[in-house]
């Protein structure tokens, strides 16, 4: 019988090991930087890339491709162009310009044999977070925004349209947990990943995003053994519809 229980003890030690020795590898890597997204649809049983990532040694994305194509440059610290494409003969160019706290670029692209001109005006605070971007449309739909934050996420985005519309003020808001983002190690300049990117979050992950009109989402994570998320489940109710979404992320450990 004690030799029953030790060879049974035994085996729990080397399993016990194991899982540690596997646990301590993982955490080993202590950078993890967002490789791909993979969207499954349940309401249309279908599955595709919706994100994938690339990046130089500083740890910043040169591109994101997904139905379109970014290109991403930068000089010294500075994101200076985001060039966009896609396979219908879109072409986009970004130029942007840093003085000091503000940013200013005009967005020019093709689409349809039509030329389009758009121009931004973007206010930084001091931890270089967006606070206001100011937008000039060619359609002359003119916005801005005024963002809030909490903990380093985006709570609030309020958006003001020109007086040409009644309904002229929208408001958006967010919640987070208390892990990693999926983009938490990423190094590209924290008001670009904002803009495009808010939806994976900055610091913490997306619970809940939702605006005066819908849809409005809900989030559910399942996460890896060094608290980065892994798996998304999206609820979004709005317009007489309900949908479930599912996305899967991969990592580049560093």
């Amino acid at each position: 019988m004690k030799r029953v229980l030790f060879l049974l003890m035994s085996v729990l030690a080397v399993a016990a090991a194991f899982t540690s020795c596997k646990k301590d590898k993982e955490n080993a890597y202590t950078v993890k930087l967002l490789k791909t997204v993979t969207y499954y649809s349940n309401r249309y049983e279908e599955t595709y890339n919706r994100y994938k990532f690339e990046y130089d040694k500083q740890n910043r994305i040169t591109k994101i491709s997904d139905y379109y194509t970014r290109t991403i440059t930068y000089d010294g610290d500075d994101l200076v162009q985001v060039v966009t494409t896609n396979n219908d003969g879109y072409i986009g160019t970004c130029q942007y310009i840093k003085n000091g706290n503000t940013i200013t670029f005009t967005e020019k692209y093709i689409y349809n044999g039509d030329n389009y001109t758009n121009t931004y005006t973007i206010e930084l605070d001091s931890d270089g977070l967006p606070v206001k971007q100011e937008v000039e449309r060619s359609d002359n739909v003119n916005y801005f925004h005024v963002y809030e934050y909490q903990d380093g996420n985006l709570a609030t985005d309020r958006i003001t349209y020109d007086t040409s519309r009644e309904d002229n003020t929208e408001t958006h808001t967010y919640t987070y947990d208390n892990e990693k983002s999926a983009l938490y190690y990423c190094q590209t300049p924290k008001w670009y990943l904002i803009l495009y990117l808010n939806d994976f979050g900055i610091s913490n992950n997306v619970t809940y995003s939702g605006g005066t009109y819908p849809p409005r989402s809900s989030y559910t994570y399942e996460y890896d053994v060094t608290g980065f998320p892994v798996k998304r489940t999206c609820q979004t109710s709005g317009y007489m519809q309900h949908s479930e979404g599912i996305e899967y992320f991969t990592y580049i450990k560093k």
